[in-house]
């Protein structure tokens, strides 16, 4: 009897040792596959969460008379664009609670009274929505053109710095901070206030303008570019040269705190 019992005793740990084992086994195991296996996408992931690239467009050539005076230059500025996206709902898990009218009038009469633009039609583009190939079914059947907003909609391009200070003014109150807008919710949950600022719902980006610091002087020998697109010559030795002249853009990529141009 007490035989059968350590026999039994003896088997059941014998059990529990190989299981012990086996599960040993496969946590060290997994445990080096994912830290010294090749290409399982890992070290893939946590390079893409550390690294980011951003393209710097390049300035366009000077253009020279024999005397070294600049008959044409290219500086950076601005492009000032709306993002209708934001101007729609509190967010996007709450697509049933708009944004209130208020807010859009209040923005577009502060920005449109310092960037030259009616404030109807600013609030035109700010809530921008055009038709896609795709269709959409409601819940009667009826198809209908399926709607997108698009990401961002360029209200003004080559605005110098200090038209740029002037929009930034605009976007803030007499103490410096942002502009807000408080609206009230009101939820099966209870009410509450939700707060907007005017900086979510616009933004500025890079752009490059062409200068001639002599106006009409040979500017049919200087020729001109295009006006959207300065890296392309149209005439004159803005055209013949506009190989040399574009330039290469480059790329900046970071790593953490480091940068690598």
């Amino acid at each position: 009897m007490k035989k059968d019992y350590r026999q039994s005793v003896n088997f059941g740990i014998r059990i529990i040792s190989v299981f012990l084992a086996v599960l040993t086994v496969y946590v060290t195991g997994r445990f080096a596959y994912v830290v010294f296996a090749p290409n399982t996408g890992y070290r893939e992931n946590a390079s893409k969460s550390q690294w980011s690239s951003t393209e710097l467009t390049a300035l366009r050539g000077n253009i020279y008379d024999s005397e070294g005076n600049v008959l044409a230059k290219s500086a950076f500025v601005w492009k000032f664009y709306v993002i209708p996206k934001n101007f729609r709902y509190i967010s996007d898990k709450s697509p049933n609670e708009p944004i209130n009218e208020g807010f859009k009038k209040r923005f577009c009469d502060d920005i449109s009274a310092v960037i030259g633009i009616e404030s109807d039609e600013l609030l035109k583009k700010c809530t921008l929505e055009y038709s896609d190939t795709e269709t959409v079914t409601d819940e009667n059947g009826n198809e209908s053109p399926k709607l997108i907003t698009p990401e961002r909609v360029y209200i003004k391009s080559k605005i110098e710095n200090d038209e740029k200070e002037k929009i930034e003014s605009a976007l803030h109150n007499e103490k410096g901070e942002k502009k807000t807008y408080i609206q009230e919710m009101n939820t099966e949950k209870g009410s509450w206030e939700k707060k907007f600022s005017y900086t979510q719902v616009c933004g500025f980006e890079t752009d490059v303008k062409r200068y001639y610091p002599y106006s009409t002087f040979a500017s049919n020998l200087i020729g001109m570019v295009e006006a959207d697109d300065n890296s392309v010559g149209q005439t004159g030795i803005e055209a013949y040269y506009n190989t040399n002249l574009k330039g290469v853009n480059g790329r900046k990529t970071s790593y953490g705190s480091r940068t690598d141009d």
